[in-house]
């Protein structure tokens, strides 16, 4: 399989460097049989003629003479098709700017493949820990922030980075005050602010639990992937708690509904020590003159504070972005190194 993928990427980049030819000269150089091999697999794949055009920088009326040529039967598109991100740990597919058209689950869609990286998977992380997802932006919100916006400065740099990996997308940071009218970032009555990043492809993949479980095992499948996920989860949704002056808990809560986070907790295990529970507490919340009332029931994940050395030094520390947890985190790992003979578990 690698060797295919390796195969067809010299044949485009060859068609790419001889592309001012005239076809037949093209063929002459790169070989005929390749160029036709290479097309008949695009076009299996769901390239459209458009986009094998774009790809080897030949017009798309070159891509049919070729086809007529070859006999090959071209994808036929049928209109518009949702976007939609998928994970590949294979470089070689790594494409995030010719999509090709796919059926999932007896729908089409316009796909994507990204390679994962760290800096991907903490995002991930913030998006599926504390984000708000629709057809077509994603937006992270967090509540009135310090003067320094430390924590909203450095997640900004991690997603600026990600949305050019993701081929240049979109983002904006929005601020409101108590009553949602936006406001500017020096207005003394910002009570929340937003991060949104548009892109419907990472939309529809967070929004499809078929798709979403698959990033997922991908991502939870390497360490270093997990363990930037890892913090992702633990800026919006973790903290370190103290009790009595000293250090009592490092935890994780997500709601019940997050049908993922046990998998999470699962796969978590095989790294960490850890238990999960189960907690319910009663809410009350005034929002625009009106309450909202009812108990929200939610799983969470303690680490042992035999892990707290470890996890620290592999999570918190290279990939956290939260003031608070860096600050507590060498208090943390310290208290667990010297209290170590006092481990109540291995």
């Amino acid at each position: 399989m690698k060797t295919a993928v390796v195969a067809l990427e010299k044949t485009l980049n060859l068609i790419r460097i001889y592309r001012n030819k005239r076809i037949n000269e093209i063929e002459k150089i790169v070989g005929a049989d390749f160029i036709k091999t290479a097309l008949i697999e695009l076009a299996n794949k769901g390239f459209t003629c458009n986009a094998i055009s774009k790809m080897i920088g030949k017009e798309r009326h070159i891509i049919n003479k070729w086809y007529k040529r070859y006999k090959i039967i071209p994808f036929r598109y049928s209109g518009f098709k949702p976007f939609l991100l998928k994970v590949t740990l294979n470089k070689n597919e790594h494409n995030i700017k010719y999509g090709r058209y796919e059926k999932i689950n007896n729908k089409e869609y316009k796909v994507f493949y990204v390679y994962p990286n760290p800096i991907l998977a903490y995002v991930i992380g913030l998006i599926l820990g504390d984000g708000h997802i629709d057809k077509r932006k994603i937006y992270i919100t967090g509540g009135k922030p310090t003067k320094s916006y430390t924590f909203l400065k450095s997640i900004c740099k991690k997603i600026s980075k990600v949305s050019k990996y993701l081929g240049n997308k979109t983002i904006r940071v929005k601020y409101y005050d108590k009553y949602d009218n936006e406001v500017k970032c020096n207005n003394s009555k910002i009570a929340y602010w937003r991060l949104y990043i548009y892109w419907s492809a990472l939309s529809h993949a967070l929004k499809n639990k078929y798709i979403l479980n698959e990033i997922l095992t991908k991502i939870w499948s390497k360490k270093v992937l997990l363990n930037a996920f890892s913090a992702g989860l633990l800026d919006t949704d973790g903290y370190f708690t103290f009790r009595n002056k000293k250090p009592e808990r490092i935890g994780i809560d997500q709601t019940i509904e997050k049908w993922w986070f046990p998998l999470f907790v699962s796969k978590f295990k095989e790294k960490y020590l850890v238990k999960m529970t189960r907690r319910s507490r009663r809410y009350r919340i005034e929002h625009r003159k009106r309450l909202y009332e009812g108990t929200s029931t939610s799983n969470v994940l303690e680490l042992r504070m035999s892990s707290w050395p470890v996890f620290i030094d592999k999570v918190v520390l290279p990939y956290s972005n939260k003031p608070i947890h860096l600050r507590r985190a060498p208090i943390f790992k310290n208290h667990s190194i010297n209290v170590s003979n006092r481990w109540r578990y291995k």
